[in-house]
């Protein structure tokens, strides 16, 4: 149950002590149990500056090392019990579906190439250890045929992040589009 909320959200651990992640809409109910208190429905803590550059610089670091094909350092800004949710609703949980999901991004035969424009991430904290972004994705894409340029795809995350030992980390990730990232 998540505290506080008297809802269901979270299993019991399994045999094996880890969470029980075997229901996508359980994250999608927390990712909107999220989002419903940028509405206002709890009451928002405000943070510095510094806490929001800090959550910005998370991100551009993801980007940057995903760019690379630096498998590890993009999947290290996330928790160990991270869920990473596709616009197809495929779900990839834990450090496992974590680094699958990365190494997924990166194995094709084409280097996997992102940015997120500055002022398209937008930080929400929710309280001194938790927050949320809308983050837009671009992902630029060759010219057409008759060699004019095309414009990036566009897919909008929501991030969920949680600060643990002073550091921010990435909780869970939407992809909020169906179109898949090519």
């Amino acid at each position: 149950m998540l505290a506080g909320t008297g809802l269901g959200l979270i299993k019991k651990p399994t045999n094996n002590g880890a969470p029980d992640v075997s229901n996508p809409q359980r994250h999608l109910a927390l990712l909107v149990l999220l989002a419903t208190s940028l509405l206002g429905t709890f009451r928002v803590a405000a943070q510095g500056p510094d806490e929001e550059r800090a959550i910005r610089a998370l991100i551009e670091s993801h980007s940057a090392a995903l760019n690379s094909r630096d498998v590890a350092k993009a999947s290290a800004v996330y928790t160990d019990d991270a869920t990473i949710v596709t616009g197809t609703g495929q779900l990839y949980a834990g450090r496992e579906g974590v680094d699958r999901w990365h190494a997924e991004a990166v194995g094709g035969p084409r280097p996997f190439v992102h940015y997120h424009p500055a002022d398209t991430i937008h930080v929400y904290f929710l309280n001194a250890t938790n927050a949320v972004a809308d983050v837009q994705t671009e992902i630029p894409r060759p010219p057409g045929a008759d060699g004019q340029p095309t414009p990036p795809v566009r897919v909008p995350l929501f991030i969920a992040l949680v600060k643990r030992d002073g550091q921010w980390r990435v909780a869970a990730q939407r992809q909020a589009s169906a179109a898949p990232i090519p």
